[in-house]
Formats: C-alpha cells, sequence, structure tokens
C-alpha cells in the first residue's frame, strides 16, 4: 500500500479531476440495465436498434440536449 501511495493519491494533485466517480457509475449502470433488457428483444436486428437509440439518448442527455427532439431530428433527416 505504502509502495503505491504517489499512483494512488494522483487525482488529489491533478487539477480538474472529480473526487466522485458518481456520474461515471451511473452512465455504466444504464449500459448494464441495457443489456440485461436486450435479451427480450426478439431479433438480434432488434437489439442493435434499442442499442442504436439509448446511444443517441444517453449522448443527448450527456450534452444537455433534449433526447426527443434528437430523435426526430433524425427521422426528419
Amino acid at each position: 500500500f505504502e509502495n503505491h501511495w504517489a499512483k494512488l493519491t494522483l487525482f488529489l494533485r491533478t487539477p480538474g479531476v472529480p473526487i466522485s466517480n458518481a456520474e461515471c457509475e451511473r452512465l455504466l449502470k444504464t449500459a448494464v440495465v441495457r443489456r440485461k433488457n436486450s435479451l427480450f428483444s426478439m431479433t438480434e436486428f432488434g437489439a442493435k436498434m434499442c442499442d442504436a437509440f439509448m446511444s443517441v439518448i444517453q449522448t443527448a442527455v450527456a450534452c444537455g440536449a433534449n433526447p426527443f427532439k434528437c430523435l426526430a431530428e433524425l427521422q426528419l433527416n
């Protein structure tokens, strides 16, 4: 433990690094739930389409955009 102290505490000396990784864990939880739900898709193609939509939705949420507007724009274009 003492041999690795400098590496373990590097984030404390790096400006701008968040203390908590809660946001990353929240995003991972979404991916895990999506993977679990894909087991109930009727086809492999259906599962891939659900993954694509969830990717667009999560990207929009992460950027602070309205996911419904993003999906509507994708449908129009």
